[in-house]
């Protein structure tokens, strides 16, 4: 006796009709910029961005390296956490939108404690400063080490963009909400980099 009941879909169509309904979930991913594309920055100024804590550690599920944000719930574990997941650098996340409606967040880096201020840090900062003021193309010089910005020579065209209708720190949170927030010394992450020292 067969298993399938082709009687069972005759009226699959108009179901599938009846279950269309608007996408509401919002996915926003972590990248940088592409060179082509032409974006804005949320925001008015620096303080619109958060600056973050952040250790560069390979997921568990596929070992590919990525930014993990550190906030802890006390200063003696973030002090432990940094110690474990050194070495430690500054992200400046700044919420983007391309002409097509794409939003993402890029994770422009930053110096760490330890490392040294360079072009690529304050020349990402800028970038994105003046992405606040209007449309730009912003892409890496890999002869000078620095990010660049090219500005439109007439806006004719250019869409006003248009924002999430989410606050940043939710848009943020949606981001990194696959265990990319490190707030204790539990984390899976952490609990690997804690296999590899001897404590």
């Amino acid at each position: 006796m067969a298993l399938f009941d082709p009687q069972k879909h005759l009226k699959t169509k108009q179901r599938l009709a009846d279950l269309n309904t608007e996408d509401r979930s919002l996915a926003v991913s972590t990248r940088k910029p592409k060179a082509s594309e032409w974006v804005r920055a949320m925001g008015n100024s620096i303080e619109d961005f958060h600056e973050v804590i952040s250790s560069e550690q390979p997921e568990i599920a596929t070992g590919e390296k990525r930014d993990f944000i550190i906030q802890a719930a006390n200063p003696d574990d973030e002090e432990r956490l940094i110690q474990i997941l050194s070495p430690i650098r500054s992200l400046l996340l700044v919420p983007l939108i391309t002409t097509h409606g794409q939003f993402f967040i890029w994770e422009c880096k930053q110096p760490g404690p330890t490392t040294r201020v360079m072009e690529a840090h304050t020349s990402g900062r800028k970038c994105a400063l003046l992405a606040q003021k209007g449309w730009v193309k912003i892409g890496w010089d890999n002869t000078t080490k620095m990010y660049r910005a090219a500005e439109p020579l007439s806006l004719e065209g250019f869409p006003d963009p248009k924002w999430p209708t989410e606050t940043l720190e939710e848009l943020i949170s949606l981001a990194y909400e696959d265990n990319r927030i490190i707030t204790n010394l539990d984390h899976e992450v952490v609990q690997k980099a804690r296999s590899k020292l001897i404590i």
